[in-house]
């Protein structure tokens, strides 16, 4: 037990073919925050398919509220990428850096304004940023846990 951890990863197609993929921590380690980790990625995976990122982010908050003790909190990202225009929708719960590599070296990041998974029982609807990707770019989505 004192070798699992909060840390967590997903990747799938959602509506319209939108790839997306979602980065978490659980704060803490042990059996707890694993269990707490694996019912954050499950309902990541059926919202991210179905919504864009602020909404699902919002009702993720709603169901992990429920779950999440006193003392314990998630940070989370979701990002979209729309494989017609490269558009990056992202919304973030208390997790970053958030950043495009321009294949020219330069680097943007993109604002994060939600509180963690599970602080506020009820929060207003979360903000997305947006970001478009050309050739050669990449978004780089980091954790402590997982790189």
């Amino acid at each position: 037990a004192a070798y699992a951890g909060g840390d967590f990863y997903d990747w799938g197609l959602g509506q319209g073919g939108r790839f997306y993929a979602a980065l978490g921590d659980v704060a803490g380690h042990g059996v707890g925050p694993a269990l707490l980790a694996a019912s954050c990625r499950a309902y990541a995976r059926v919202l991210a398919g179905v919504l864009p990122p602020a909404q699902a982010l919002t009702r993720l908050n709603a169901r992990m509220a429920a779950d999440v003790r006193e003392g314990r909190f998630v940070t989370f990202v979701l990002a979209c990428v729309d494989p017609r225009t490269f558009e990056v929708e992202a919304a973030s719960a208390g997790h970053g850096p958030l950043l495009v590599v321009r294949a020219g070296g330069e680097v943007d990041e993109l604002e994060v304004r939600s509180p963690p998974l599970g602080v506020l029982a009820e929060v207003e609807e979360a903000e997305a940023c947006r970001a478009t990707l050309g050739p050669g770019d990449a978004l780089l989505l980091v954790s402590d846990g997982v790189y």
